[in-house]
């Protein structure tokens, strides 16, 4: 009778195994349910292309607190987002828009990275929108900091992957 293999235990132990704050450093996030189950994920990348100034700290501020999240860059010129997200290798651009205006760079982007996902704010904040590679856009009602982060992870991970303490 030959050795029975066991399965690998990685994510239940990681906690014991790993230090936190070495796991954070290399991406890599973990969270402990109650019932002891652990889940694992890569941090999502995400570069900042906000024209106020005002508006890019209060965002980096934002995505600063989340464990999940990390800014990987940010860009003040249009023309530089198509190679910054090639360097980055950023899951997510956050960018500005004029209005409801869907900015042009959000085609480039899509055709050069069809996995992006390009997230909008109006520089008054009171509209926002996530876009991928597929044939619509979904507006973002009152857009929230809470929202915003929530409508970011559930576009990138997809909302059976994302645990969102958002209402």
């Amino acid at each position: 009778m030959g050795l029975r293999r066991r399965r690998p235990f990685f994510c239940a132990r990681i906690h014991q195994i790993y230090n936190p704050d070495l796991l954070s450093c290399l991406g890599i996030v973990f969270t402990v349910s109650r019932t002891g189950g652990v889940s694992v994920a890569m941090k999502l990348k995400i570069l900042l292309a906000n024209r106020p100034r005002m508006l890019r700290e209060m965002v980096r501020k934002i995505i600063e607190d989340e464990q999940d999240m990390e800014v990987v860059g940010e860009v003040l010129a249009p023309v530089d987002l198509l190679v910054a997200v090639r360097e980055t290798r950023a899951d997510a651009v956050i960018l500005t828009m004029r209005g409801s205006e869907e900015p042009g760079i959000c085609s480039h982007l899509l055709a050069e990275y069809p996995d992006l996902t390009i997230l909008g704010l109006a520089f008054e904040g009171q509209k926002a929108f996530v876009k991928q590679l597929r044939p619509r856009r979904e507006e973002i009602a009152d857009p929230t900091g809470a929202k915003i982060l929530s409508a970011l992870r559930n576009a990138i991970r997809g909302p059976w992957l994302s645990v969102d303490k958002v209402q």
